[in-house]
């Protein structure tokens, strides 16, 4: 898989995200501010989905290739997918979320829920997942919300559903729409 993303290499990485003016800060950070084309806006099916624009958002330079691939392959919008593991882990890979209701955990970039690991591989290649790999977990975490979207037809829907039925504010700060 590296050597694939290692090929795509940063100007097809550029391309492949058009309409995305990205700048470098300290700190291994990058900016991503979003311009929206006429051609994805026709490209949005649903008419609840008309609205959804492109938000700024903040995509570490180490984990760049990786989203961009991921989310090349699935149609996932790079800023919706930034925005929810910025939203979900601060892009911290070490993380571990609180006990939930039911007695699981959340882990990694993506907060993969521990009662859900094993069903995960099916997004990870078939592969056993380790929620702290970066990799995986972007992989996975992109995969599941283009899945989620695949069942429901909605950006909204599929970042609520991608926790479990979140709060409505927080898929409103996700999506944009809360600051």
């Amino acid at each position: 898989m590296r050597r694939r993303i290692a090929r795509l290499g940063w100007l097809r990485a550029a391309a492949l995200i058009a309409g995305v003016v990205v700048f470098s800060l300290a700190g291994g950070v990058s900016i991503g501010i979003a311009l929206v084309r006429g051609e994805e806006r026709a490209a949005v099916p649903a008419p609840a989905e008309v609205e959804l624009a492109p938000q700024p958002y903040v995509l570490p330079l180490e984990y760049a290739q990786l989203v961009v691939f991921y989310c090349d392959e699935t149609g996932v919008p790079v800023w919706l997918a930034c925005r929810l593991f910025a939203h979900e882990s601060g892009w911290k890979a070490w993380i571990v979320g609180r006990e939930n209701d039911n007695g699981t955990r959340d882990y990694g970039l993506a907060q993969l829920n521990s009662a859900y690991l094993e069903n995960f591989r099916v997004y990870n290649d078939g592969q056993a997942v380790d929620p702290f790999n970066p990799e995986h977990a972007i992989r996975i975490g992109i995969r599941y919300l283009a899945a989620l979207h695949e069942q429901c037809g909605s950006w909204r829907e599929a970042v609520r559903r991608y926790a479990g039925r979140r709060p409505a504010a927080d898929t409103a700060r996700i999506m944009g729409e809360g600051r």
